[in-house]
């Protein structure tokens, strides 16, 4: 079958092939390629069995390759006000908000280990993935993420994450010392949160901002918990390695916000223990669907 087409023109209409694959088909057989390790073909391969109705290897490919990223952020936080209010359910409060970024290599693998210096910056074959993380205190969950180019600047990431988000209670928001500029610092404390971001100092140079100094007071009591960001990193690399195996910076920049988004399914099955992984993925790919006002196809039907 040949690729699927559909554009939308600047009238909002659509042009080409309707697309004849649900989205919640495309980011399952993603997802499924991701914690396996599988190339496209392998993952064609590994659902047969699961679905009747499958694309080719080219329409599967160019339906990841040109996915939308702003999907993947709506689908994680779909995801994570779940989680939220199941916790809610079960008389569970959050303790603290945190942000923070890695990165995941793709194309080929490259031995950064190797490399020092100048000489890493160099390196361009990988992508950024930011994460805004709540967490009740042992447990935690990604509630936003972005992804972005090689070596994009993550405060500008956080710039663009952090106001779709409303916080309450001024519970504690944590970030290390490259979120320690002062304007992140007054827009977490306008969304209602309490910066507890770490400050860069040294013996000889003292905080002279009071915003500054305030949230490395805040940092230095509430500071610890922020290791449960890094421990989130490392279980989702633990579970589906640090390196995408793409080659177009696109797809592993969706990629990267899928991993994210699988962790927070992992929770949600916890939590219901029914319908399986499809159910969640057709639910909150169409939600993702309605509101980015993105249709067509059977995205609904299946």
């Amino acid at each position: 079958m040949a690729r699927q087409f559909e554009k939308k023109t600047k009238g909002g209409k659509t042009r080409g092939r309707p697309r004849t694959y649900s989205l919640s088909l495309v980011l399952t057989m993603a997802s499924m390629q991701n914690l396996y390790a599988l190339s496209f073909r392998e993952a064609l391969e590994f659902s047969k069995d699961l679905f009747e109705f499958m694309p080719c290897l080219s329409t599967f490919h160019y339906r990841v390759s040109t996915l939308d990223t702003r999907i993947l952020e709506e689908f994680i936080a779909f995801l994570g006000l779940d989680i939220q209010n199941a916790f809610y359910e079960r008389g569970v409060e959050l303790r603290q908000f945190m942000i923070d970024g890695t990165g995941f290599s793709f194309h080929d693998v490259y031995p950064l280990k190797y490399f020092r210096g100048t000489e890493v910056r160099k390196i361009q074959s990988h992508v950024r993935a930011l994460a805004l993380v709540a967490s009740t205190g042992k447990e935690r969950f990604v509630i936003g993420a972005l992804s972005g180019k090689a070596y994009e600047s993550e405060v500008a990431m956080a710039r663009r994450l952090i106001p779709r988000f409303d916080f309450r209670k001024k519970l504690p928001f944590l970030g290390d010392r490259g979120f320690d500029c002062i304007d992140l610092l007054k827009l977490i404390e306008k969304k209602g949160a309490l910066p507890s971001i770490k400050m860069k100092e040294t013996w000889r140079f003292n905080i002279k901002d009071p915003e500054r100094a305030k949230s490395a007071q805040n940092e230095r009591k509430h500071g610890k918990k922020r290791t449960l960001i890094e421990g989130l990193f490392g279980n989702i690399k633990e579970k589906t390695t640090s390196h995408i195996k793409v080659f177009k910076e696109n797809t592993a920049r969706v990629y990267a916000l899928l991993r994210l988004a699988l962790y927070n399914i992992h929770f949600l099955l916890k939590f219901t223990k029914e319908g399986g992984v499809w159910v969640v993925f057709r639910t909150a790919s169409c939600s993702s669907e309605e509101v980015l006002g993105i249709g067509g196809g059977n995205d609904k039907g299946l």
